[in-house]
């Protein structure tokens, strides 16, 4: 009999090269994958992960799946697993579930969060959040970041891949600052790639007066019209709904 085997994962992304397996590059998939191999006396198990993070990018709550013909608690799926991981990964939770389930496919909304710090710069969070160390406009950043909620179109704000349809919706978008940290916080139903981090860097820009505002970069549909994406470092994969 085949179990369908839910777990929702955090971890520290700085030594990996994202979550994707990659070969001969050391990945969170990869080192789940090789846990649960160890698990199945070498016989290899296909993970399904519900969002691609990249090179150094955190996950306070990703989420994958995995089918098994194993049979153990989830409590004992959740020691196993992690016995086998280093201590920058680590198995929060384990959930058997029906075989409709699909980690990545049945992604309702994910929420992102990205930390800069405006204090003085502390080596011990060089890969916790990204350091500003220029005088930002921040009321002028949350009025700005409203902007993009919603459903649009952001062509502007991604590199790298090309995709069928730009077009994503989001359902919130917010600026926090406590302490001299800002906290930025996306929720939307999905995300194209440096999506979060070109807006981030796009807010940035607009806080010192580069750049002009979100609307008209929005509308443009251009790269080269937003501003740099921002380090990988100070990015979360906050929580997902399904």
């Amino acid at each position: 009999m085949a179990y369908r085997i839910k777990c929702t994962v955090s971890y520290d992304g700085t030594n990996y090269n994202g979550w994707q397996k990659q070969v001969n590059q050391p990945t969170i998939q990869g080192q789940i994958e090789a846990s649960i191999q160890k698990l199945h006396n070498g016989l290899y198990i296909k993970t399904h992960g519900a969002s691609r993070t990249d090179s150094g990018v955190h996950a306070n709550n990703q989420v994958f799946h995995f089918d098994t013909e194993l049979d153990l608690a989830p409590y004992r799926w959740k020691i196993a697993i992690n016995n086998y991981l280093s201590d920058d990964i680590y198995i929060k939770k384990v959930e058997i579930v029906g075989d409709e389930f699909h980690a990545r496919y049945d992604v309702k909304k994910k929420e992102y969060k990205y930390y800069v710090n405006l204090n003085e710069y502390n080596p011990l969070l060089r890969d916790r959040m990204h350091f500003e160390r220029r005088n930002l406009d921040v009321e002028l950043m949350k009025k700005e970041v409203k902007e993009i909620i919603g459903r649009h179109n952001f062509k502007s704000f991604t590199g790298g891949t090309i995709y069928d349809n730009y077009v994503r919706e989001i359902f919130d978008a917010s600026i926090t600052i406590n302490n001299g940290i800002l906290e930025f916080t996306f929720i939307g139903s999905g995300f194209l790639r440096y999506m979060v981090r070109t807006i981030v860097g796009t807010l940035i820009e607009i806080g010192y007066g580069k750049k002009n505002n979100i609307k008209e970069i929005l509308m443009s549909k251009n790269r080269n019209c937003a501003g740099k994406s921002e380090s990988s470092v100070g990015l979360y994969l906050d929580k997902i709904w399904y």
